[in-house]
C-alpha cells in the first residue's frame, strides 16, 4: 500500500526544489486549506494529512474546548498500517505533554524519547509537540511524531512547525470568531422576535380598541375626537412597521428571510403595486405607467416580498418627485430573466450618494427625517434572496431608475437586456460614471 507521502509529495512538491523553496510551498498550501472554509474540520484533517508529507510519520492536532479539555481534530499517518501505531502514540492517553506545551506556550523538542515512556508499544523515536495560540493563548497543540530512529527532528523542522501552527492556530482563532458572530446573531434575533411579537400583540389590541371607538362612537363625539384617534391609528401603523423592518434586517443578516416563490405574470404585480401605492400617489397628483411589451410573462417570486420591493421603490420616488410628475414600471424579458425597472421623474442623485443607496441606515441628508434608512436595504436583501440583482442609474436633473432582475419562470431567446437606454452592468462591474453624467450603480458592488 502506498503512504501518504507518496500519494501526495508528487502533487505537493512537483518539481522537487530547494529545502527553503518546498517549505514555503508546504506553508502557502497550509493556508490555503485553512482558508477555504469557517468549519476547520476538514481543513484541519488535510493539515495534518500534509505534515506528514513534510516530515513526519505521525501528526496529531489537538483543541482545547470550552472546559480547557483536549479534543482531537486531526490525525494522519504516512501508512494505513500505523493506524494502529497511532492508537498508542504520543498524546493519546492523558496530553501530559500537550498540557506543558499549551501551559507554556512553547514547543517542545525530544530529540530521543525514554522508550515506553508514553505507553506499551510507544513508537516515538523523535517528538515535536508546538501550541497553537491564538490572541487570547493557547487554543490548542499540534504534536509531531517520527517513528524512525533514523529520522530525527532538527532545528529547522521545529521552525516550520511553529510557522505551521501559526496559521493553524489563526484560523481556529477566526472560525472561533465566526462562530461567537453568528451565535451573537442568532441571539439578537431570537430576541428580537421575542419582543417584537409581544409588542406586535399590544399594537393590535390597541389599534382594535381604537377602530372601534371610531366606528361605535355617536356622530357628533367622532367628529370632535376623530384626528386624534387617526394620528393614533397612524401611529400604530408606523410602529407596526418598523417592527417588520427591524424584524426583516435581521432575517436578511441571518440568511433566513422568508421566500415563497410561486409563478405571478408581472402585469399583475405591477397592477397591484399602483393600487397599493395609490394613497401616496394621490396627494400629489403623481401619475404612474406600466410599460410591459407583448407578449405576457411569468417571473417567479413572493408575491408579497414584491410588493414590499415596489412599495419602498414608489415610496421613495414619491418623496422626491414634484407634484404632477411620474412614476413608470416597466418590464421586459431576455433568456432567463426579467429585467424590472421602476422610474422616475424626480430631480436625479448626485454620483457621491450611488455608492451609500442600499447601505443599512444611510439617509440623504435631505431625508433623514423622513424614514429609518432601511428601506432600500431591506429591498436589496428581498431582491437577492429570490435569485434577483438590483441596481440604480441616476442622472441630475433628469431622475432616477432602480432595476431588478427575476428569473423567468419560461426562458426566452436570448437577447441584451435593454430599458430606456440602460444596459445591466456586468457580473462584478464596479461603480462607475457611464456618457459622463449619467451614473449608475449595483447594489452588490
Amino acid at each position: 500500500m502506498r503512504s501518504v507521502r507518496d500519494r501526495g509529495a508528487a502533487a505537493l512538491f512537483e518539481g522537487q526544489g530547494s529545502p527553503r523553496e518546498e517549505r514555503l510551498r508546504l506553508l502557502a498550501t497550509t493556508s490555503q486549506v485553512l482558508a477555504s472554509s469557517f468549519d476547520l474540520a476538514e481543513p484541519l484533517r488535510e493539515v495534518a494529512r500534509l505534515s506528514v508529507i513534510w516530515f513526519a510519520d505521525l501528526a496529531f492536532i489537538d483543541l482545547l474546548d470550552d472546559k480547557g479539555d483536549f479534543q482531537r481534530a486531526a490525525t494522519a499517518f504516512t501508512d494505513a498500517d500505523q493506524e494502529r501505531t497511532a492508537a498508542v502514540a504520543v498524546g493519546m492517553h492523558d496530553f501530559a505533554l500537550g498540557r506543558r506545551v499549551t501551559s507554556s506556550g512553547r514547543p517542545l523538542l525530544i530529540g530521543k524519547p525514554t522508550p515506553g515512556a508514553f505507553g506499551p508499544g510507544d513508537p516515538a523515536k523523535s517528538l515535536l509537540l508546538v501550541p497553537l495560540m491564538s490572541a487570547k493563548g493557547a487554543v490548542g497543540v499540534l504534536t509531531l511524531v517520527s517513528t524512525h530512529a533514523a529520522r530525527r527532528f532538527s532545528s529547522a523542522d521545529l521552525a516550520t512547525a511553529r510557522d505551521l501552527a501559526a496559521r493553524i492556530g489563526t484560523a481556529v482563532e477566526r472560525a472561533q470568531l465566526y462562530s461567537e458572530a453568528r451565535e451573537a446573531v442568532r441571539a439578537r434575533q431570537d430576541i428580537l422576535a421575542f419582543v417584537s411579537h409581544d409588542l406586535k400583540n399590544s399594537l393590535m389590541s390597541l389599534f382594535l380598541n381604537v377602530e372601534m371607538l371610531l366606528r361605535r362612537s355617536p356622530r357628533d363625539e367622532r367628529r370632535r375626537g376623530w384626528k386624534q384617534l387617526d394620528r393614533i391609528r397612524r401611529g400604530i401603523h408606523q410602529m407596526r412597521r418598523m417592527i417588520e423592518d427591524l424584524l426583516d434586517v435581521g432575517s436578511i443578516e441571518s440568511g433566513r428571510l422568508a421566500i415563497d416563490s410561486r409563478e405571478h405574470e408581472i402585469g399583475d404585480l405591477f397592477e397591484d403595486a399602483i393600487e397599493l401605492s395609490a394613497p401616496l400617489t394621490h396627494d400629489k397628483q403623481i401619475e404612474i405607467k406600466i410599460e410591459v411589451p407583448p407578449p405576457p410573462f411569468k417571473v417567479r417570486c413572493d408575491r408579497d416580498r414584491m410588493m414590499q420591493v415596489f412599495s419602498n421603490l414608489i415610496g421613495n420616488a414619491v418623496k422626491f418627485v414634484p407634484e404632477g410628475g411620474s412614476i413608470v414600471l416597466s418590464a421586459t424579458a431576455s433568456g432567463a430573466n426579467a429585467l424590472v425597472s421602476v422610474r422616475d421623474t424626480g430631480p436625479g442623485i448626485p454620483a457621491t450618494r450611488l455608492p451609500h443607496l442600499f447601505q443599512r441606515y444611510w439617509q440623504a441628508d435631505e431625508t433623514a427625517r423622513k424614514g429609518r434608512g432601511l428601506g432600500l436595504f431591506i429591498t436589496k436583501g428581498i431582491v437577492e434572496a429570490q435569485g434577483g440583482v438590483i441596481w440604480a442609474e441616476s442622472q441630475v436633473g433628469a431622475g432616477s431608475t432602480f432595476f431588478i432582475t427575476l428569473p423567468l419562470v419560461t426562458p426566452i431567446e436570448h437577447r441584451e437586456l435593454v430599458l430606456a437606454g440602460a444596459k445591466r452592468p456586468a457580473r462584478r462591474a464596479p461603480a462607475r460614471a457611464t456618457g459622463g453624467s449619467r451614473n449608475r450603480i449595483r447594489a452588490n458592488d
